[in-house]
């Protein structure tokens, strides 16, 4: 979010390159030009002095070079990777996983959220932040009562049901009162 004091320096930073490529008289003959052009700038950069410690960038990372240890083995990382899997969220505000349905909260309907597996419990993420959670189960309609999802029955079964009740007497007396009309 720019034009607040947080994010100054991160926005100011940004702006710096453009604003070096653009003193460079805006015209490149091409995009290799261009980056070439960048290449310099930031070999420029790394050469110059930081404000915090008055020493070249490029000194400190030689001198940090001997502490910096490689990554552990992509076996020994792996477990520590969100293996995010994508699915979509129906017009019934529930998504399907291994032939399964789960239910999210209404607002949902129609995007995109993240799953993940942990624990036998799936994790339901949408843009970074976990919405909701389900239990992994067997049953094929896994509906949390707080999301609201009520369905109307079919038109079949309420016409059966209005043809097999018969209206009670008081409905059938309430239903043939008159009322004057003084007005």
């Amino acid at each position: 979010m720019p034009y607040r004091p947080q994010t100054k320096g991160r926005t100011e930073t940004q702006n710096k390159w453009v604003e070096q490529l653009y003193n460079y008289n805006g015209t490149y003959e091409g995009i290799l030009a261009m980056h070439h052009r960048l290449k310099q700038l930031n070999e420029q950069d790394n050469k110059a002095a930081s404000q915090a410690t008055r020493l070249p960038r490029c000194f400190l990372l030689e001198k940090e070079k001997g502490d910096l240890v490689p990554l552990p083995s992509l076996a020994v990382r792996r477990p520590y990777h969100l293996q995010l899997k994508k699915v979509h969220v129906t017009n019934d505000s529930l998504f399907q996983y291994r032939y399964n349905k789960y239910s999210v909260p209404k607002e949902f309907i129609g995007k995109q959220v993240d799953i993940i597996v942990q624990n036998n419990k799936l994790y339901i993420y949408y843009n970074g932040n976990i919405i909701d959670s389900h239990p992994i189960t067997n049953q094929p309609f896994n509906i949390k009562p707080e999301h609201q999802l009520y369905y109307a029955k079919p038109q079949e079964e309420t016409s059966k049901i209005e043809a097999t009740t018969k209206p009670s007497l008081i409905s059938m007396e309430l239903g043939e009162i008159r009322y004057d009309n003084l007005s």
